[in-house]
């Protein structure tokens, strides 16, 4: 049997953050939802469904895999929203078809013949119990990610779920300070500079490899640092946060994620918050993440503003956008992609993507200076913004057209 990876009826719940990937690619922990499955069922073979507007961009991305077809008698379809310990997997049979189940939703299946038939004709719809009436279900125990607060409030139990143990193979000068090193993982290449203080007494730190950790930064497990990323002099990183590959951070960071190739160089603070893909946050911008009444957090999803059920949430930003120096988020705000944001005060709560502006007034950022800006900043990381990129933000720009035309009339 092969993996197949699925996005189901629920997936855009989860924007901003998969308006340019598909859900089963957000960070996690120390990995990916797709990358922790991958290592317990290999990779060579993974079929991948999606969104039909994100099929040419993960064809380019993902050469080797089979994007919305599927060649193959039989496969495990598994939930892109869902975390399954391996302990649960064990428990999916291929002996027939079978749907796997947790709270009315498929976490997993194991599909041939006419049931692989209908993934075939879907396409790239969105899959949901309904499709499948008629199949047998089985309960299965599952994480389940419906909203983007519940990765970076979950992400300090999934640092430490996937530790492996400690290692240590990267240059720690004389000066910089270790506490509790069995929780403690250092990889090839990775620098951290005198004054540096690693303490894993509340969790694991895993610092992969190529890493440069400058001189009095303080890091504070559950901590996960990813491969080539930069932590600026002085920085306080605390616990469940995870900065995704060639990042540089500096200021104040905790309970959060930070995607890959974004920044946030400078003092400011950076709490209870995802943030996407080739961000920049400027110098001293901050973020709430909690109300001074202590009331829990709302906050808007895909058109309907939703109770949080916690206190604490801050602010949640799609891939692309860029973030002047001083400016101010409110808790539970959520910021789409390719937008520029500035100026005093605070902005709204809701940002649509391709916004321009700030807490005084908002208006449209131009398509072409958006897109402009994107590949510069990509060019300066020598990637190059591929044509189905392009086109993936081009129609994105289309599909928030009345998300902004709301917004800003309001």
């Amino acid at each position: 049997m092969i993996l197949a990876l699925f996005e189901d009826e629920f997936a855009r719940n989860l924007d901003p953050l998969v308006h340019l990937r598909p859900v089963y690619d957000l960070k996690f922990g120390i990995r990916s939802i797709r990358e922790k499955y991958q290592r317990i069922f290999g990779d060579e073979f993974t079929a991948l469904h999606c969104r039909a507007e994100l099929a040419l961009v993960m064809a380019d991305r993902n050469p080797k895999a089979e994007i919305n077809t599927y060649s193959a008698d039989k496969y495990i379809f598994i939930n892109g929203r869902s975390v399954i310990a391996e302990k649960e997997l064990e428990k999916i049979s291929s002996d027939e078809d079978l749907l796997y189940t947790n709270n009315g939703k498929i976490a997993a299946a194991v599909l041939t013949g006419d049931n692989l038939k209908k993934i075939r004709a879907a396409g790239g719809k969105l899959l949901s119990r309904e499709d499948f009436p008629d199949l047998n279900e089985k309960a299965i125990k599952c994480l389940w990610l419906d909203y983007p607060w519940e990765l970076f409030l979950g992400n300090g139990n999934e640092i430490e779920r996937e530790f492996e143990g400690p290692k240590m193979k990267g240059n720690l000068y004389d000066g910089a300070v270790v506490l509790n090193s069995d929780m403690i993982s250092v990889g090839e290449g990775v620098k951290i500079k005198p004054g540096t203080v690693l303490d894993a007494e509340e969790g694991p730190i895993i610092i992969a490899p190529g890493v440069h950790i400058m001189s009095n930064s303080v890091i504070q497990g559950p901590v996960y640092i990813g491969e080539n990323s930069v932590i600026k002099a002085g920085a306080r990183i605390y616990g469940s946060t995870s900065i995704g590959e060639e990042c540089k951070v500096g200021g104040e960071v905790s309970n959060s994620i930070i995607h890959s190739y974004s920044n946030k160089q400078h003092d400011g603070y950076l709490g209870n918050s995802y943030i996407g893909k080739w961000v920049n946050l400027g110098a001293d911008s901050n973020n709430s993440d909690l109300k001074n009444n202590y009331r829990k957090v709302k906050f808007y999803v895909d058109g309907k503003i939703i109770d949080t059920g916690t206190i604490h949430c801050g602010l949640v930003m799609g891939d692309h956008t860029k973030v002047g120096i001083n400016t101010m988020f409110n808790t539970g705000t959520n910021v789409g992609t390719a937008c520029n944001i500035y100026g005093g005060g605070f902005p709204p709560k809701f940002i649509p993507s391709f916004s321009w502006g700030g807490a005084d007034g908002m208006t449209e950022h131009i398509l072409e200076k958006a897109v402009d800006t994107a590949a510069r900043v990509m060019d300066r990381r020598e990637i190059r913004l591929a044509s189905a990129e392009l086109d993936l933000l081009n129609s994105l720009f289309d599909r928030t057209a009345a998300e902004r035309n709301k917004a800003f009339s309001a």
